[in-house]
């Protein structure tokens, strides 16, 4: 069967940027971990399926929980990133929407920092598929926390890039949720963390958004010099070698009809 088509941004931005998106993008806290493990009864004889698995950030912290891990991720860059960081779990080539996996077959399924990149109603249909009765859907992501100043600013830098682009923060993800009928409304719980960068960690972090990776040499170039203008004059960041960078860590779990 063929496959799914991809958003542009992520067939183009994020396999060319796996290697600095595994070494830039910040781990999920462990106390986000936790509540994942403990909603989705993830465990030692559990079969869970983490789908946009991207190059295992998620997936490192499932797999010690004993159970069976199966990553879905459509990106051979980064299907070949994640064999070589998480060898306990499985790779499958695969999108969200069409996944070759048997009928009631998993008792959990996973999505970290990609749920806003499907289509929202195929792949909750195809989660109700691939789900035994009873089976729980988890997702995680790490957000930028916004009310600190310097941080509204860089993300002001990013929005201006593409306003449209697909993003947690637009919540058009959610029609998905308030729409179906198989599964049963959202829990949510947020974990705060941070992530300490340089300065030049901060223009990293900003060359592993898909929609400024994409861009022509000029145009990035020109975004990445807004980013490292920010570092060097924001009244918060001036003349600092390192400085944090909040996330608010998103949880959200369900269950399936």
């Amino acid at each position: 069967m063929p496959r799914e088509p991809l958003h542009d941004y992520v067939s183009r931005g994020f396999g060319s940027s796996t290697h600095l998106y595994e070494q830039i993008r910040p781990e999920y806290p462990q106390a986000a971990i936790d509540i994942l493990v403990r909603e989705l009864g993830i465990a030692h004889g559990r079969t869970i399926l983490d789908v946009g698995a991207g190059t295992g950030k998620l997936t490192r912290a499932l797999v010690h929980t004993g159970a069976s891990v199966i990553a879905i991720e459509p990106l051979a860059e980064m299907r070949e990133r994640l064999a070589e960081s998480v060898p306990l779990a499985v790779p499958f080539d695969g999108t969200a929407e069409r996944m070759a996996i048997r009928d009631a077959s998993v008792d959990a399924i996973t999505v970290a920092q990609a749920f806003h990149w499907f289509d929202g109603d195929r792949a909750l249909a195809e989660f109700h598929r691939v789900l035994r009765p009873g089976g729980k859907l988890g997702l995680i992501w790490n957000v930028r926390d916004r009310s600190t100043p310097w941080v509204d600013a860089f993300d002001v830098i990013v929005e201006r890039v593409d306003p449209d682009r697909p993003d947690h923060q637009t919540g058009k993800w959610r029609a998905a949720f308030e729409r179906t009928t198989l599964f049963a409304p959202l829990a949510q719980a947020d974990v705060p963390s941070e992530q300490v960068l340089t300065p030049e960690g901060l223009v990293d972090r900003a060359l592993t958004v898909s929609s400024i990776t994409v861009l022509p040499d000029v145009e990035r170039e020109r975004v990445l010099d807004e980013v490292r203008a920010l570092a060097a004059t924001h009244a918060d960041l001036r003349g600092r070698a390192e400085f944090a960078l909040p996330y608010i860590t998103k949880v959200y779990w369900t269950e399936r009809r």
